[in-house]
């Protein structure tokens, strides 16, 4: 264990202004009994909070803090300490909606010290830093009072680069030594003490920092002041250990996730939807002042404040020496922000934006629907259809969570759904005119009994997936009174399962093909661009894993989006060798035209 103590002989770097601590107990003492306010005693508190900044700027101001105390490393600059950088609208910004929203979402270009920032705040507000916005179902934290407060920083995992340890080390221990040296006597000079053992500091005020790794296990039941989570986007559990966490908010503590981009990923669902129109919002900032946001700034549709730290905001960025080392695609992840590229190695890199259909695309009635599966107990189905002259268009499909369990027949009444809502009805006709051609895992042949615990509502399953398609099934309920079974006879689909080929490189080479080929100076292969599930699965959902030595897995990664496109390899590696030419013939059947479909397995793509 370390202890830290207060340096004899601390310097001041050049630039650091100076302040004299002025404390007076009975002023704290009335502030701190004003902080209790409602709505019509607002002016007055800030009157006594800017009171008090005058007197303590460095612990109830965090941006003063932040300005001349806090020092980081530029690790572009060989490990150089320098002075916190004074972007001060950014930190205006990112500050005011950290103090003031329960759950706020950072997305960041890299280098533009949001993590630094972040790190700084966590050791002033377990230091005893002082803001009377922060505000979370009645309660308000950052009183006078700082005992016990407690601050979690989650990262990826508990040791090695990038782990809550390392952050601990590297960075608020960093930080902590720093403003000891340079700035502790000239400052805040009763700044509680501290002490450093593994993946926790503690301060004398009874404040600490606490490291926990990205688990549920970890996050559940986690109580205190603040939640800094770092990197969200590229945790394999994210949507659990995020879950597990929040209710941290109940005693009034905030949540702050803070990532670079990555395409399919929960955080991306964090950040999407919502009031976006609002991008540059005015508010009102701890002096009192309205100021206009220089951060874009928006609610998504989960009640996440959503801050977006573009390099542009920031002055004098280094823009050449932060792309040093990124592909193309690590740019428009990394600096740009972009939720669709991918860092990961893509099963498709040949999939680009002139894929995207520029307008959503419409079903044609008169043709069939080419239709995937994908058994096991993440199912998912997807619609596609192959045009006249040779194009192949693609729509959303219909999937299951990883965390989620659906029943075989309880997914074939959402694909009924889905075929019903998204096809016939669009078209006007009956699903039972719609003309269907099914594909898919040949392990949907294959009998396999479930256990009943699988289910909300005991059921079991014990005919083939496919069979059950076509022909119903019959499901056990449970039991009545008198303990005998309850059995129900659930009707069939009428859909007919072909299997799709097993071997992985025959479903994936033909999809290869369509993006490198055109008809009539058109991609073979199109993608409604209401399809974002399939956008982000071309864009890197879909990749190959990579190994601890680097080298990357022969077979694509086995994740949420591994089952969809799966399903349109099935469709792929069989739908070249019979389709061909679709040909319409029109009969004449007294008073109506019968129009009678057949293939021609004759041409290929773009004949």
């Amino acid at each position: 264990m370390r202890r830290r103590k207060q340096s004899p002989d601390q310097d001041i770097l050049s630039g650091v202004v100076l302040r004299e601590d002025q404390h007076d107990r009975d002023v704290m003492s009335l502030v701190s009994q004003l902080l209790d306010y409602d709505n019509a005693e607002e002016l007055d508190t800030r009157a006594s909070y800017l009171s008090m900044r005058e007197v303590r700027p460095y612990q109830y101001d965090f941006l003063e803090f932040l300005k001349h105390c806090c020092f980081t490393v530029d690790e572009a600059s060989g490990g150089q300490v320098r002075p916190f950088p004074g972007w001060y609208p950014c930190w205006r910004d990112l500050s005011h909606w950290v103090f003031t929203d329960s759950l706020v979402f950072v997305e960041k270009s890299r280098r533009v010290l949001v993590s630094w920032f972040m790190t700084c705040l966590d050791i002033w507000i377990a230091a005893g830093g002082v803001d009377p916005r922060w505000k979370n179902r009645g309660k308000r934290i950052l009183e006078s009072s700082s005992e016990n407060r407690v601050v979690y920083l989650a990262a990826l995992k508990a040791e090695g680069d990038t782990g809550t340890e390392w952050f601990i080390e590297k960075r608020c221990c960093h930080i902590l030594e720093m403003f000891e040296k340079y700035c502790r006597d000239s400052t805040w000079k009763d700044f509680p003490s501290w002490t450093h053992k593994a993946g926790e500091i503690s301060f004398s005020n009874g404040g600490r920092i606490k490291g926990l790794p990205a688990g549920e296990d970890a996050m559940r039941g986690a109580t205190g002041t603040f939640l800094h989570m770092e990197e969200v986007a590229f945790w394999e559990r994210a949507k659990e250990c995020i879950t597990a966490a929040l209710p941290i908010r109940t005693g009034g503590g905030h949540v702050v996730a803070v990532t670079t981009a990555k395409v399919g990923t929960f955080a991306k669902t964090l950040r999407e939807g919502g009031k976006k129109g609002v991008e540059l919002p005015v508010y009102t900032d701890h002096m009192g002042q309205e100021v206009t946001s220089v951060l874009p700034s928006w609610v998504s549709s989960m009640d996440w404040r959503v801050v977006r730290l573009h390099y542009s905001c920031v002055n004098n960025y280094d823009l050449e020496s932060a792309r040093t080392g990124l592909t193309e695609d690590g740019v428009r992840a990394e600096l740009e922000i972009d939720w669709s590229a991918s860092t990961n190695k893509r099963v498709y890199p040949e999939f680009a934006n002139l894929h995207i259909a520029p307008s959503p695309i419409r079903f044609d009635p008169t043709l069939p629907l080419l239709c995937g599966w994908d058994v096991g107990n993440q199912k998912a189905f997807i619609a596609t259809q192959l045009t006249m002259d040779g194009i192949w268009n693609i729509w959303n499909p219909v999937t299951v969570e990883d965390d989620e369990t659906v029943g075989d027949y309880e997914f074939a009444e959402q694909v009924y759904a889905f075929l019903v809502n998204e096809f016939a009805l669009p078209a006007g006709v009956d699903i039972k005119r719609l003309t269907l051609m099914h594909w898919g895992d040949p392990m949907g042949n294959s009998v396999l009994p479930t256990h009943p615990s699988r289910f909300a509502n005991p059921v079991v399953e014990t005919r083939a997936f496919y069979h059950m398609l076509r022909s119903g099934t019959r499901m056990m309920l449970g039991e009545d009174q008198s303990g005998r079974k309850i059995i129900e006879d659930r009707p069939g689909f009428g859909w007919s399962v072909q299997p799709g080929k097993v071997s992985i490189r025959e479903r994936v080479e033909p999809i290869r093909q369509r993006l490198v080929r055109l008809v009539n100076g058109r991609p073979a292969l199109q993608v409604c661009p209401t399809a974002t599930t399939v956008i982000e699965g071309f864009m890197g959902g879909y990749h190959y894993g990579q190994r601890a030595d680097g080298r990357y897995d022969l077979d694509p990664k086995k994740n949420f989006h591994s089952h969809y496109m799966d399903a349109l390899g099935y469709i792929a590696s069989r739908m070249d060798h019979v389709m061909g030419v679709w040909v319409q013939e029109d009969e004449d059947e007294g008073d109506s035209i019968v129009r009678k479909h057949q293939y021609k397995s004759l041409a290929r793509i773009g004949r």
